[in-house]
């Protein structure tokens, strides 16, 4: 996966900050339909935010990077329970 400079990875979180959540993760599951709304989602518009809804930030970032390791995204940035990620295109 390719790595994002700092400025990139700015000029992507300022991209996101008009977008609405793509995705509503429940809590406990990351379900395979789940994952596959967040690759369809990620194959459609590059860059999407997700909201997971959990107990505790420990429990969100477990989520947070289960996600992220399977549909294969960068995390962009992360407030509170809800994250930006981004895949690129496949050319």
């Amino acid at each position: 996966m390719k790595e994002y400079s700092k400025k990139e990875l700015k000029q992507l979180k300022a991209r996101a900050h008009s977008l609405n959540v793509a995705v509503m993760v429940g809590k406990h599951e990351v379900t395979d339909s789940v994952i596959e709304q967040i690759n369809q989602s990620l194959a459609t518009n590059e860059l999407i935010k997700i909201k997971i809804n959990c107990e505790d930030q420990t429990e969100f970032k477990e989520l947070l990077g289960r996600i992220t390791q399977t549909v294969e995204a960068v995390l962009v940035h992360k407030v509170g329970h809800t994250a930006i990620l981004y895949k690129e295109k496949q050319q």
